[in-house]
C-alpha cells in the first residue's frame, strides 16, 4: 500500500523498531506493545526528520479504518491550524478541543514546530501549545487520543513551548522515533 501511495521508492526496513511499535499500537496487539514499551490508550509522538513520519502515520490512518468506513483519526497540518486562527481567531481551533469531545474525535497533528506563532488582532499565541494543552486534559477526562508528528527534539520542543508543554507530550503520548529512509537501520 505505501507504494502505491508514495511511490516506488517508499520501503520500510525490517528492524525499524519505530514503525513496528506504530504496528502494534494500530493493532492493539498488548504483548508486541508492552514489549516495545507501548501504552495502547495513548496517543502517537512521531518524530524525525523529513516527510516519511507523515506518510508512515497515513498509513497507520488508513489501516485503522473503523466499522462504518471512517479513519480512526483526522489529519491536519500545524501550519493550517495556526494560519485559519490568524485568520478566523478563537474560532478557528474550537474543532479541535470542543467539538472533538462531543464527536469523541481523535486528532494526529502534522508537523508541530513548523507553524509560526499566529497573530489574531491583538492576540498573540503559539495556537498548538493551547490546542495540545486542551486536548492533553480531553485524554486525562474522556479518553480523547492525540497524534502529532515533529521534526523537533525533544529538547528544542521544551525551547518552544515551555517546560510544560515537553511534559504533557511525555505523558500523553508514546515517542516513537522514525529514521529517515537513507538511514533504515539495514
Amino acid at each position: 500500500m505505501g507504494k502505491h501511495l508514495f511511490g516506488d521508492s517508499f520501503h520500510i526496513g525490517s528492524k525499524e523498531l519505530g514503525v513496528k511499535a506504530m504496528v502494534a499500537w494500530a493493532l492493539g496487539r498488548k504483548k508486541a506493545a508492552k514489549e516495545l514499551g507501548v501504552d495502547l490508550k495513548k496517543g502517537l509522538l512521531v518524530v524525525g526528520l523529513g516527510s516519511r513520519k507523515n506518510n508512515i502515520m497515513e498509513l497507520i490512518r488508513l489501516f485503522t479504518i473503523e466499522p462504518d468506513y471512517q479513519p480512526r483519526f483526522e489529519k491536519v497540518t500545524c501550519a493550517f491550524i495556526s494560519n485559519a486562527f490568524s485568520v478566523n481567531g478563537p474560532a478557528a481551533i474550537l474543532p479541535y478541543i470542543t467539538d472533538s469531545v462531543k464527536q469523541k474525535k481523535d486528532f494526529c497533528f502534522i508537523e508541530l514546530g513548523e507553524e509560526l506563532k499566529s497573530r489574531h488582532y491583538s492576540t498573540s499565541c503559539y495556537v498548538m501549545e493551547q490546542i495540545i494543552h486542551t486536548r492533553c486534559e480531553q485524554y486525562l477526562r474522556e479518553g480523547i487520543l492525540t497524534h502529532v508528528t515533529s521534526s523537533l527534539t525533544s529538547p528544542q520542543i521544551e525551547a518552544r513551548y515551555g517546560f510544560a508543554m515537553r511534559d504533557y507530550l511525555r505523558n500523553s503520548f508514546n515517542r516513537i522515533v522514525i529514521r529517515d529512509e537513507e538511514d533504515d537501520g539495514s
